[in-house]
This record gives C-alpha cells, sequence and structure tokens, in this order.
C-alpha cells in the first residue's frame, strides 16, 4: 500500500483527537498476531466496531508504525517516525490513548503498539469521513521534520448509531389464559424490527391459548437504519441490537384437555422438524395446517391420543392448526411457530 494515505491509514482508525496532549501509557497489549510484511504500515481491525450514542465505548487497536509510504512528495521515502496531532469531525465525548509511554506519542518505524478508544458520546448519529492530521520524520540523509507538517492525509469511516435499548424482560411463566405484549418499540421512525416469528412490528401479542402448553423462545433483532441509507444504501446493517426471552405456557382454567372433547394441546411450539398434537377424540378428529393466507398445507386424522406430524416441509413463519370432525366442522384452532 504506497500511497499518500499510507502514512494516515494507520492512525485514521482511532477517529479521536487528544487535545494536543501527547503523553500517553494506556495500559493495553497489541495483538501478536499482526504483522507488516510490506513495511507499509498497518492497524488491526480495518474497521472500528460501531459506537451507540450514550453508551460507554471501548476498543483496543494495534498499529504496527511504517518503515516507508510514498508522502509529502517523495517515493517511498523512509519514515523514521510518526506523530498524530489532530483528528477532524470526529464524535464528541471520545478519547484516546496509546502504550506508546514517552513524551511526546511518537510512534518509531515498524515497532508494534496498541490504542485505547474510549468514551462516551451523544454527538450526531451517522456515518461521517474523519480527516486525520499527522506529522512525519523522515530521512533522506539525515532524519528531518517532514515538509509542510501537520499534513492532511486522508479520512476514516467511523459509524455512530443511534441510541437502541432492547430489553424484553426476564423469562416469564403465564397460563393459556393469559395475553402478554413483548415490546422492543424504540418509539421512532429510524428503527425497524425483526422477531424470530418473521414480524416486523416494534411489538408482539403473546396469547397462552395460541402458544399452548410449553416453553417458547422469542427474539428480536432492532435495526438502527444509520449506515444503510443515501450514498450508503448498499452496505450492511452494522446498527442492530437483539434480545431473547423464554415463556412458558402452563395450562389455565378455562380450558381442560381432559376434560373438554373439543380441546386439544400442540408442542413443542416454536418447533423446527415436528409437533405433537394430543386430543380426547381418536377417531373422528381432523387436523389441517393452514399458513396465513388460509391455504390448507396440510391434513392429518388424528388416530390415537398423541399424533406425531411432520412439519419439515414448511416454510418459516405462523401456522393456524384447525382440528375438525368427521363432517369437517372446525370444533377448534391453534397457532404454531415454525423455525
Amino acid at each position: 500500500m504506497k500511497t499518500r494515505n499510507t502514512l494516515i491509514f494507520i492512525f485514521a482508525l482511532v477517529s479521536l483527537s487528544n487535545n494536543g496532549i501527547f503523553a500517553q501509557n494506556a495500559v493495553c497489549t497489541p495483538n501478536p498476531t499482526v504483522t507488516d510484511p510490506e513495511e507499509v504500515g498497518v492497524r488491526y481491525p480495518s474497521t472500528l466496531p460501531v459506537a451507540f450514542q450514550g453508551e460507554y465505548y471501548n476498543t483496543v487497536l494495534t498499529i504496527i508504525a511504517p518503515k516507508k509510504a510514498t508522502t509529502w512528495g517523495f517515493l517511498d521515502i523512509t519514515i523514521t517516525k510518526i506523530q498524530l496531532t489532530e483528528m477532524i469531525n470526529i464524535p464528541s465525548g471520545l478519547t484516546w490513548e496509546t502504550n506508546t509511554g514517552n513524551s511526546d506519542d511518537y510512534m518509531y518505524a515498524g515497532e508494534k503498539y496498541c490504542m485505547i478508544v474510549e468514551g462516551v458520546t451523544n454527538d450526531i448519529a451517522g456515518i461521517r469521513e474523519v480527516d486525520v492530521y499527522a506529522n512525519a520524520w523522515i530521512r533522506v540523509i539525515f532524519e528531518t521534520s517532514a515538509p509542510g507538517n501537520p499534513r492532511n492525509g486522508g479520512s476514516v469511516t467511523f459509524t455512530l448509531c443511534n441510541e437502541t435499548s432492547v430489553d424484553l424482560g426476564p423469562d416469564r411463566t403465564i397460563t393459556t389464559d393469559d395475553e402478554i405484549i413483548l415490546s422492543a418499540d424504540q418509539g421512532t421512525n429510524f428503527h425497524t424490527y425483526l422477531w424470530n416469528n418473521n414480524s416486523t412490528q416494534p411489538q408482539l401479542n403473546i396469547c397462552g391459548n395460541d402458544l399452548g402448553v410449553g416453553v417458547h423462545e422469542f427474539s428480536v433483532m432492532v435495526f438502527d437504519t444509520v449506515g444503510t441509507t443515501g450514498i450508503y444504501s448498499d452496505r450492511e446493517p452494522v446498527c442492530y441490537k437483539e434480545d431473547h426471552v423464554r415463556i412458558t405456557v402452563t395450562q389455565g382454567s378455562n380450558i381442560n384437555a381432559h376434560n373438554n372433547s373439543n380441546a386439544f394441546l400442540v408442542y413443542p411450539n416454536p418447533a423446527s422438524s415436528s409437533i405433537f398434537v394430543e386430543s380426547n377424540n381418536t377417531d373422528s378428529d381432523i387436523i389441517e395446517i393452514v399458513n396465513q393466507n388460509g391455504i390448507i398445507q396440510n391434513t392429518h386424522k388424528i388416530s390415537t391420543n398423541k399424533t406425531a406430524i411432520d412439519i419439515s416441509g414448511l416454510k418459516n413463519g405462523i401456522y393456524n392448526l384447525v382440528l375438525k370432525d368427521k363432517k369437517l366442522k372446525t370444533i377448534n384452532n391453534k397457532r404454531f411457530l415454525k423455525i
């Protein structure tokens, strides 16, 4: 990587200003697996992890200072040391510190360093280009400060996500009589939602009777559209959080599977390969699996108290299990989730 940005490429990942204070002695350890065979300088990781507004941010970078670069009008000039001076357009509230241990924060060519980036920022969310300024010392015949120090050596991308908080609460137990609401609502128009039942609503209504007796897992991912819109519309979403919760459903008082001939149990729910249906009617009931568009996917005769049904061929999503008598009259139904 022999370009004008080689020198700055090393420091660009810092994305911060140290306000002119160069005494650095961070307690961190460089990644021992990072190497620089071309001697043009490297940094790891190549892209900083995203930050969220209002949350403490901390990451460690490994830096190997370059031995040579094409910069300041010279070709393949020998670099002896470099020194970061300023970062423009950085999120406020973040600071950086290296483990150089010297008063001027020099990073000597070919040596490996680490840097801690930390702090809390409530700056404007978005993807920003951070301009980086640095000093360099070069050697032609003897060591000298590179002409024009400090110089704008390029920019780096830093993503600050909008404030996002996802908490579905603790695992809980409900009965088949209960209904609850799981909420991941952020109260904005720039967050999107994806539940494990493919719902894209900010809230999910949970009906114990629809789920049936058993243990049910629910999860949600909340995406912040920062980073996937405008000129960055081809980027994968990088601003997101997720949470999950386990809901255990027990038998309530309104439906008793042992005393009500029209009642039946379905488990596990959600399920991936097969479900079991328990019914008191063993010679007259029929189960239809119906998708959300009302199209019958499968039909099964209930011939025993406990019937296994293969659902491996169904697409993921919510289905209705419709219990019918021998005259095909609907007498009960339940929903289940295929995952």
